[in-house]
């Protein structure tokens, strides 16, 4: 089963929406198969011939299966959403695809720092990150801004300051 999959969602002739939900059916296969997605889903993502749904599906599923490429599963959605040619239904799924990953992030963090409070200050860099991504709509920064001030004494004065500038008019 794995050998027709990974078949299918690297044939250039298979159709598009197929080959990345080949791709993500390869990646729950374990963990055997999951580097094997990885080209795949990068060249469904990168693929400029293919339709931007396709291709925002496959940043999505790159950047669930391989947390590691989360920025340039975000890059590549920000590329399609601002495209000239990205018709707006196609720019609301790119922004839709994009905020979810930024939810995703903060989310795990908290739940981490719910689940064992010893691990905020490695969170605490996660969430600096999420802060400082201008790109990243505002609510969920100032959720992360708001959590980060609580959880480390550290950051505490930075998440300040970032909730300082929106209150300010700043973003």
């Amino acid at each position: 089963m794995a050998a027709i999959l990974a078949e299918l969602a690297g044939n250039a002739a298979t159709p598009p929406a197929a080959r990345w939900r080949a791709a993500v059916t390869l990646a729950e296969l374990g963990a055997p198969y999951r580097e094997g997605t990885l080209a795949h889903l990068y060249t469904i993502m990168t693929d400029d011939r293919l339709p931007p749904s396709a291709r925002i599906e496959g940043a999505r599923a790159l950047a669930e299966a391989h947390p590691r490429h989360l920025h340039t599963a975000a890059d590549t959605l920000r590329a399609i959403a601002y495209a000239p040619r990205t018709n707006p239904a196609g720019r609301r799924h790119a922004l839709t695809a994009l905020g979810s990953l930024a939810t995703v992030r903060w989310r795990a963090a908290y739940a981490m720092v719910q689940l064992r409070r010893d691990t905020a200050t490695e969170t605490g860099h996660a969430v600096r990150q999420i802060i400082r991504d201008t790109n990243t709509p505002w609510h969920i920064r100032c959720r992360a801004a708001c959590a980060l001030a609580r959880w480390s004494p550290l950051c505490r004065e930075e998440a300040r300051q970032v909730l300082q500038e929106h209150a300010a008019g700043g973003s």
